[in-house]
Parts: C-alpha cells; sequence; structure tokens
C-alpha cells in the first residue's frame, strides 16, 4: 500500500543514495588482523556495507550468502523497514533473466562457479571492491590467498576464498587451541591498578565468546564445568583459597561460572589481603623510604614510628617484622624514634640538564667578552681614543651628583636632617 509517509521515505532514501559519496568513507578503510580473520571478515563486510555501487545499494550485496535475490515476501519481511537491508538482500547478482534457471533446478553452488553469468553492474561494483580488498589485505598471508582473482576481480569469490582459508576446520581447530590456552594462562593475582578480579572476568568471557563463535565451523566447545576449573585455576591469590574451596563443594558454583564469578568477586571485596595487593606490591619508595630491595622483595624497616602515609603501604609481611621490633625495643628499654622524611635528591637527568644550561650560559658569556675586546682593539687601531676610568674620580663625581640633589631638596640640611 502507497501512502504519503511511504513517499516520503522514498525520497528521503533516494536523497540519501543520490548525496552518497564512497570517498568519505574509504578513510576508514579497515585492516587485516592475521591474528583474529573472523573479525577481519566482519570489519571487511561491514566496510562494504558503507560503500555503494552503481546502482546504489551497498556493495555488500556480493557478499551475502544466497547468489539468488529472496523473492518471497516472508523471506525479505524482516529487511523492509531498513532499505539498505532490502537492497543488500534483493539486488542480483546474476541477470534478472537468469533468475529462471535457479528456480528451474540449477544448484546454487553450481552459479557460484558460473562467473561469466554475473550483472555488467555486478562486474563494475566487483571490480572496484576487490581493489578496495586488496589495500585491505596488502602485505598480509591473506593477499596471497586472493591473488588468483587478479584477472576477474571478482570479490565474492575472493571473500569465499578467504572464508574457507582462514575460517576452515584446521583454522577452526588451531584457533580453539588457542583459545583453551590462553583460559589457561590467564592469572589473577590481587588488585592491581591496570589488573583487577573485574578484568580478569571480562577477559574470560571474551575468550569464551570467541570460542562459542567457532561452534559454527565445527567446533565442540567447552563443557560449562571445564569452563570453570579454568576460572578457578587462574586465581593465584592465596585469600582466596577458602572461597574457591567453597565453590568447588556446591555443585551450583561448579556448573555456573556467572554465579561462582559473583560470589568470588564479593569476597574480593571483603578480602583486606586482595584489596590492598595494589598498594603493596607496587610502592617501592614513600616519603624517601625504601620499601623494597633490588630483588624486589620486602625490605625490613628500621624500628621508627613511621607516617600513616608510608605505614598504609606496608605489607602484611612488614608491618609484622616492625610491631616484633618495636616490641623487642620496648622490652629493652629503649626509645623508638620517629622516621625522618628524606628529600628526594635529584634525578641525573636533571643534573645532567642544569650543568649544560651553566656550560652554555659560560660559552655566551666568553664569546661576548671577546667579540668586546676584539672592537676595543679595532677601535684603538683605527686612532679612536677611549677614556681610562678612575676608580677616585668615580667616587667624587658621585659625591658631586649627591650634593647637587640635596640642593634641590629644600627640605634637607647640610646634615642630610629634614627640617622640624
Amino acid at each position: 500500500m502507497i501512502n504519503n509517509n511511504n513517499i516520503y521515505t522514498m525520497e528521503l532514501q533516494r536523497t540519501r543514495e543520490e548525496a552518497h559519496d564512497n570517498d568519505l568513507y574509504r578513510k576508514d578503510r579497515p585492516r587485516w588482523d592475521s591474528v583474529d580473520p573472523e573479525q577481519s571478515l566482519i570489519n571487511i563486510r561491514e566496510y562494504f556495507e558503507s560503500l555503494r555501487g552503481t546502482n546504489k545499494a551497498p556493495c555488500s550485496y556480493m557478499l551475502r550468502p544466497h547468489i539468488v535475490p529472496l523473492v518471497h515476501k516472508n523471506q525479505t519481511y524482516g529487511f523492509f523497514a531498513d532499505p539498505d537491508k532490502k537492497m543488500i538482500e534483493r539486488c542480483p547478482i546474476i541477470p534478472i533473466e537468469q533468475h529462471g534457471i535457479y528456480y528451474g533446478g540449477t544448484d546454487a553452488e553450481l552459479l557460484e562457479e558460473m562467473h561469466d553469468l554475473r550483472s555488467p553492474e555486478y562486474a563494475v561494483d566487483s571490480a572496484m571492491c576487490f581493489a578496495e580488498l586488496k589495500l585491505i589485505v596488502e602485505k598480509t598471508p591473506a593477499e596471497i590467498c586472493i591473488n588468483e582473482f587478479r584477472k576477474t576481480r571478482d570479490v565474492r569469490a575472493a571473500f569465499k576464498k578467504l572464508q574457507t582459508t582462514f575460517l576452515g576446520p584446521s583454522f577452526t581447530q588451531r584457533r580453539a587451541g588457542q583459545l583453551e590456552e590462553e583460559l589457561r594462562n590467564t592469572k589473577y593475582k590481587g588488585e592491581f591498578k591496570h589488573s583487577n578480579f573485574q578484568s580478569y572476568v571480562a577477559k574470560h568471557e571474551k575468550i569464551y565468546q570467541q570460542m562459542e563463535n567457532l561452534k559454527n565451523d565445527g567446533y565442540a566447545g567447552i563443557d560449562p564445568g571445564t569452563r570453570v576449573q579454568y576460572f578457578h585455576g587462574g586465581i593465584d591469590e592465596p585469600s582466596l583459597k577458602t572461597a574457591i574451596q567453597i565453590c568447588e563443594s556446591q555443585d551450583r558454583y561448579g556448573v555456573d561460572f556467572q554465579a561462582g564469578a559473583s560470589y568470588l568477586g564479593t569476597m574480593v571485596q571483603r578480602t583486606p589481603a586482595a584489596k590492598q595487593g595494589n598498594v603493596a606490591a607496587t610502592a617501592t619508595k614513600v616519603d624517601g623510604i625504601k620499601l623494597k630491595n633490588r630483588d624486589g622483595t620486602d625490605r625490613r624497616l628500621p624500628t621508627a614510628k613511621y607516617s600513616s602515609g608510608v605505614y598504609e603501604r606496608l605489607s602484611p609481611k612488614q608491618k609484622e617484622w616492625l610491631w616484633q621490633d618495636r616490641k623487642k625495643a620496648k622490652a629493652n628499654g629503649e626509645d623508638i624514634p620517629t622516621a625522618k622524611k628524606r628529600r628526594s635528591q635529584p634525578s641525573n637527568k636533571s643534573t645532567a640538564r642544569l650543568e649544560s644550561a651553566v656550560a652554555a650560559q659560560k660559552r655566551q658569556i666568553s664569546s661576548l667578552t671577546a667579540q668586546n675586546e676584539k672592537m676595543i682593539a679595532s677601535l684603538i687601531a683605527s686612532g679612536f681614543e677611549i677614556p681610562q676610568s678612575d676608580p677616585s674620580s668615580d667616587k667624587e663625581e658621585g659625591k658631586d651628583r649627591k650634593m647637587a640633589a640635596n640642593k634641590k631638596n629644600s627640605n634637607l640640611t647640610k646634615t642630610n636632617k629634614r627640617k622640624k
């Protein structure tokens, strides 16, 4: 049914298509990532959605799964709301008059092999997109994969070859092994500035989602119990050992990743050792007082009274040492002094910078002095008389100037005292 709303939508879509400029989108051209080819293929498809072909349809219509457009209304019903999606699903790859071959019994795989059976619009769009694909995979292993299509410049065939090569059975098994190894090697060692329990959980969820995506390519995946075992095995924080044992003893936490992660996250907030891991492990010097040895181990501090800023950054082991030393000193009747703050010495870089500035100033002064002496010598050689200054005469001239100033001021007497 055609009404005013439909006409307005069609006019708006036509205006969008006519004003579209592919050059504005080419600056966002993605790059092929050999580490994650699955995401690279997704990026390529999304990039071609932003480009438009000769008939103003998004160029990703050449990468759709079915070579013959969907014709039944139920097949394309979900795309009617979005004109671009509808064009991707309906734009012809082979000439429209040849669609009867498919419905007459010709298999779709056979049509894929019939490279000569392509519409003229597809040939132009494919050549443009193949050039873009070459730039995307340039100087990567994927470039070798699509070189066989340099003559035909069939971007659909090249894209399918990338899918088969990098997302085939061999890649799936290899990628699955890499993800499982990554799960085993992911560790949680306490709350740090750039690594905490939340980031540990997020990394596990990201890896697991990547493993789930591989199921479409034949990967069997891991069961929930194995997933939880990998998660518990990577926690290397002694204060959470009891909490992990509780999780392993209960069936719910043993197979439900989210429930176990939520419980352990609550225990992390209640465990001081895990929360203070960042402070104790990263602080090496506070107020000029060294807290760590050169090898990174805890340093046993002298018996003294330290500020709250220093004491908060001590590890539990250092606090225990300090308590024992203070207790021994009190038993012996010794006074416990207050630790003095040490001013940090200037770094070697700042000292070198200062010395360089002083040396440059000395060179400038010596250069100016040499120029002055050279100018005086040239003046003397030309017969110009330069008056010599006498220190005594300078003093007398100074007195005369001072007396003349006093005479001008009537409020001053000869003894330089003000009149009352």
